[in-house]
This record gives C-alpha cells, sequence and structure tokens, in this order.
C-alpha cells in the first residue's frame, strides 16, 4: 500500500463518524420541534408526541442491535456504516416530507 492512500482511507472514516454524529444530533432536536410545529392544539401535540416518541425510542433501541449484528456477521465495518449511512438517507427524505407546511391530525 501507497503512502498516498494513506490520508483517503483515515479520512473517510472521520467523515463518516462527523456525519454519523451530525445526523443523530440533529434528529432529535428536529423531531421534537417538529411535534410542537405541526400540532394544532394541545391535545393534537400530545398525541403526536406519545405516537412518535414511542415508535421513536423502539426504533433507536433496535439500532445498536442491528450494528452489532452486522459487524459480528460480517467481520467489518461496511455494512455497518452502510446500514448507517442508509438511516441517514431515509431521514433526509422523511424530513423532507415533514418540513412540509402541514399540521398533522388535522381533517381535510
Amino acid at each position: 500500500m501507497s503512502d498516498e492512500a494513506t490520508p483517503m482511507r483515515t479520512s473517510l472514516p472521520a467523515l463518516l463518524v462527523a456525519a454519523i454524529g451530525l445526523f443523530s444530533g440533529a434528529s432529535l432536536g428536529m423531531s421534537l420541534t417538529l411535534i410542537a410545529q405541526r400540532a394544532r392544539d394541545h391535545d393534537a401535540s400530545t398525541a403526536l408526541s406519545g405516537m412518535a416518541q414511542s415508535a421513536g425510542y423502539v426504533i433507536a433501541a433496535s439500532g445498536p442491535i442491528l450494528f452489532g449484528s452486522l459487524h459480528a456477521a460480517s467481520g467489518g465495518w461496511i455494512l455497518p456504516f452502510a446500514l448507517l449511512v442508509a438511516v441517514m438517507v431515509c431521514q433526509g427524505v422523511v424530513g423532507t416530507y415533514a418540513g412540509r407546511d402541514r399540521f398533522v391530525l388535522d381533517r381535510r
């Protein structure tokens, strides 16, 4: 292996770790903000908060188990980090739809 390949090899994991840290930190704050902004009244906010936090914490609790299982099964870090990149892409798509100017639990 040449010395020219080493900086690229070490900078890619650092870039992925920084991106994953930003997405995970921003997603919690953004989700709590969207709960408050997308409900018309207190009752809708309570219902939305209960549903979003219940489902969100169940999904979040399965993440480390899936990440570790992928690492153990593959013996490397490519598949676990590919999972994290896929989750970041999904968060971006869902965030785009969630950011539209609409209210939830609103009758049309």
